[in-house]
């Protein structure tokens, strides 16, 4: 897993900045328990703390600027003014303006619902038709550092 880590960091580090400025700037959002104010007030949670952890190594400032609506925050992207959005779906649209790290988490998402009522009696008849749960083509920030219309391929385990 660090060595997932390292790879990340060279990724996000050495390609996207240049080498006379180690700074990014990111918009926050909250997403428990990726990201989340503690009782405190402080920002935490485990994608922000992979990221201060991969900053504090490579001797790099990691700046945030307050919580925006989704829709600002990938406008500000797009402009320049963030340099970083964690947690990002890899889309085609997303390529023209976009590179994408190394996968930092890999999950399965799904539907869950109260017991005793009408979706978990349609989960069940799902589970029993065997279909496979929907897994999302990314996982946490999508896959690979790439050009636009490059595919990434996984590793053989």
């Amino acid at each position: 897993m660090r060595l997932r880590h390292l790879l990340l960091a060279a990724t996000l580090l050495g390609s996207v900045l240049p080498a006379q400025a180690c700074r990014m700037t990111m918009a926050l959002e909250q997403w428990p328990p990726y990201l989340y104010r503690d009782a405190q007030g402080n920002y935490t949670g485990l994608d922000l703390e992979l990221l201060r952890a991969i900053f504090k190594e490579a001797r790099c400032t990691l700046l945030s600027v307050p919580e925006l609506p989704t829709a600002r925050r990938q406008l500000l992207f797009q402009k320049g003014e963030l340099d970083l959005l964690p947690a990002a779906s890899d889309t085609s649209e997303r390529h023209a303006y976009a590179r994408f790290s190394v996968s930092y988490r890999d999950e399965t998402v799904g539907i869950f619902g109260k017991a005793g009522n009408a979706m978990s009696a349609a989960s069940a008849s799902w589970r029993a038709a065997s279909r496979p749960c929907w897994r999302p083509k990314w996982a946490g920030m999508a896959r690979s550092m790439r050009r636009p219309g490059r595919r990434w391929k996984r590793p053989a385990a």
